[in-house]
């Protein structure tokens, strides 16, 4: 296919964030970033292999599936506990539209409830799947307990997405970021660029929705962002979903702030899964005050948004609907995206 190139602009100069000595990516400049190297505060980490979501694997990760138990804890979950490895009670605090694939391992037989769909669920691995009348949260019953838990919502591809550069309004005229739009996939080199999914002439606005995607980072520490519920038309001013595949002491167990499957600002990933110049798969799940992300399957954010309401998410809570924009941060940016897949959970209730 014809690839397509696209210019939006630069912003001369960007301000660093140093605080307890971990700069924060998100803002700083590319020689902050090089300093944090030298001073050994963002690293990649010293294993080179991406991990998954619980019980999850390369494959079934970048086919979308991803993992509601993590094996340990109860995040992602209310009123559920968690005893040998194995999780029971409790209600996932996402909900899902649609025909969704389940894979399990049980341990003690039960019922697995999402609305009005009921399985009954034998001690061994389970693979089925439920169908919705809505958007459902799935509920452990009836005793049972289970020591991996994963799911596939159905998220369907975008149909002829076009995008729109939009510009930077203090600076017009910098040097420009490189799109590159062929076969489903958008890279940008250079930075701070933004782009905006487009529909009829117009920013196509996502309220609550769940959205999948491909992302590969082709320099080391490569800075950009999923923005959703942004103002349309405006340079960024929504939520971010980081990329940012840096840690600590290159140390994946110790993210840098803020990493791959952060909300930027507001909640930090939990540990960094994915890898510099490997794809990884990136889920972001917004419904109402909840945000949820997952990164190759495995949940690094759950998290509800108490700040007053605001137009602009950056400065408080924004559940009505806004623009998706991809960001290219900084000079030193190669980040694509690729096979972009969007589920309205507005549309399903």
């Amino acid at each position: 296919m014809k690839r397509t190139h696209l210019a939006p602009v630069l912003v001369t100069g960007c301000c660093a964030f140093l605080l307890l000595t971990v700069i924060h990516p998100a803002r700083a400049c590319p020689e902050e970033i090089a300093r944090g190297h030298r001073l050994g505060i963002h690293t990649q980490p010293s294993d080179a292999k991406p991990t998954f979501g619980h019980a999850l694997d390369d494959d079934l990760a970048q086919r979308g599936w991803l993992a509601l138990f993590d094996g340990e804890t109860t995040f992602g979950w209310s009123g559920a506990t968690v005893a040998d490895g194995a999780l029971s009670g409790g209600r996932s605090t996402t909900a899902w539209p649609g025909r969704i694939e389940i894979r399990a391992d049980v341990t003690k037989p039960g019922r697995l409830v999402c609305g009005q769909s009921s399985l009954t669920l034998p001690v061994g691995k389970y693979s089925g799947a439920v169908q919705t009348d809505g958007v459902e949260a799935f509920e452990l019953v009836d005793g049972l307990r289970i020591s991996a838990l994963a799911i596939l919502p159905e998220v369907r591809g975008l149909d002829e997405a076009t995008w729109r550069v939009i510009k930077h309004p203090r600076n017009p005229k910098a040097v420009p970021t490189q799109w590159t739009f062929a076969d489903g996939s958008i890279r940008a080199v250079g930075g701070p660029g933004c782009v905006e999914l487009q529909a009829d002439g117009k920013a196509r606005e996502l309220g609550d929705f769940v959205l999948q995607a491909e992302v590969t980072t082709h320099r080391p520490l490569t800075n950009g962002g999923i923005f959703f519920r942004a103002i349309a038309g405006d340079f960024m001013n929504g939520y971010e979903a980081q990329v940012f595949n840096g840690c600590l002491k290159e140390d994946p167990a110790q993210p840098s702030t803020w990493s791959t499957g952060a909300i930027d600002d507001r909640m930090n990933a939990r540990r960094l899964v994915s890898r510099d110049g490997t794809p990884f798969s990136y889920t972001i799940h917004a419904s109402g005050r909840h945000i949820a992300v997952w990164i190759n399957g495995f949940q690094q954010v759950d998290w509800t948004d108490d700040r007053p309401e605001d137009d602009n998410a950056r400065k408080g809570r924004r559940t009505k609907s806004g623009a998706l924009q991809l960001q290219a941060h900084d000079p030193e940016t190669d980040v694509e995206f690729a096979n972009i897949r969007v589920q309205s959970l507005d549309a399903a209730r």
